[in-house]
């Protein structure tokens, strides 16, 4: 009895394990991307989530280190930044097979999203989140700079939406954030 109990909890749970997708990594492989892209937006979400944890400490609890989580989401949302950044601006020498393969890459970044955007165990908000809404707000909010780059990434998101990519305003602020974090020199631009 107790053998077959084991075998349907484990039957049960397989289906769920199997659609949980590994913590980002250096060498991770994100569906749509060339190995070195995905490799200098993992370094840029790195490099850009440590300057955010110094730059927000006094406004979110930084009491103890992040949770697996917390890094986890804040690396899932600012990939998925940085690849909606190169689909509303693409860099030059981007090839159409590249441009073509950056939608599957922001689907792959918001399942992880979707997978690490709790809070973590005994937490009442996910602090790699929270980190990432108050980057956008200090990115987009007041500046020349941000203002012209959110009419000219909502002018692409219209073209995209003719060709049946839907972009929603969040993306649009995220990838201004990421434009501007790129033009500040705090993340270095993807380049083919």
């Amino acid at each position: 009895m107790k053998k077959a109990i084991v075998l349907l909890i484990l039957f049960a749970w397989a289906p769920v394990a199997l659609a949980a997708h590994p913590p980002l990594t250096q060498t991770s492989n994100i569906p749509g991307l060339k190995r070195v892209y995905s490799e200098v937006i993992f370094s840029n979400s790195k490099r850009l989530l440590s300057t955010l944890t110094s730059a927000f400490r006094n406004r979110v609890d930084m009491s103890s280190p992040l949770a697996m989580e917390d890094i986890q989401c804040a690396m899932a949302k600012l990939g998925a930044g940085f690849a909606q950044d190169m689909m509303l601006n693409p860099p030059k020498g981007l090839s159409p097979d590249d441009i073509k393969g950056l939608p599957d890459a922001v689907a792959h970044y918001r399942a992880l999203e979707e997978q690490f955007c709790r809070p973590p165990p005994g937490a009442s908000v996910n602090r790699g989140e929270e980190l990432v809404k108050l980057f956008i707000k200090r990115n987009t909010e007041g500046t020349s700079q941000a203002k012209s780059i959110t009419k000219k990434y909502e002018s692409r998101a219209e073209q995209l939406a003719d060709d049946g990519s839907s972009v929603s305003a969040g993306q649009i602020a995220l990838a201004v954030a990421i434009a501007v974090a790129i033009l500040a020199k705090e993340a270095v631009p993807v380049l083919p």
